[in-house]
């Protein structure tokens, strides 16, 4: 059963990721919630996620914040890293960086479905 953690600080955003992944999987996969970086910190001490969906803008805000956080992700976990963003530059930057993929939000759940179909 696949592994997922979504980083997103959002709730609304949150909750449709959270409904699309439902009706993508159903029950068949595993989704974890970090609506902070101290949050997602937490959560990737488990080493066992598919894939992660990171946000470039965490804390409310429009700046970009997550790098830091992204290089301890490529640095701790091997698995597709997905950029998040509604900003388009933002996810640009995130690849740049080291996320595999970039997506809107609204689109991540279908991303997803064709990684790991991939992966299988």
């Amino acid at each position: 059963m696949p592994k997922i953690l979504v980083i997103e600080d959002i709730k609304k955003w949150q909750d449709m990721i959270a409904g699309h992944l439902a009706e993508e999987f159903g029950q068949n996969l595993i989704l974890k919630q970090a609506w902070t970086i101290k949050e997602a910190k937490t959560l990737l001490q488990d080493s066992g996620f598919d894939i992660i969906a990171l946000d470039g803008c965490m804390a409310k805000t429009n700046k970009l914040n997550t790098l830091l956080l992204l290089r301890r992700i490529k640095k701790h976990h091997s698995c597709p890293i997905i950029a998040i963003s509604s900003h388009k530059k933002y996810r640009q930057i995130l690849l740049e960086n080291g996320c595999t993929y970039a997506c809107k939000k609204w689109h991540l759940s279908h991303l997803m479905k064709k990684i790991l179909k991939g992966s299988n």
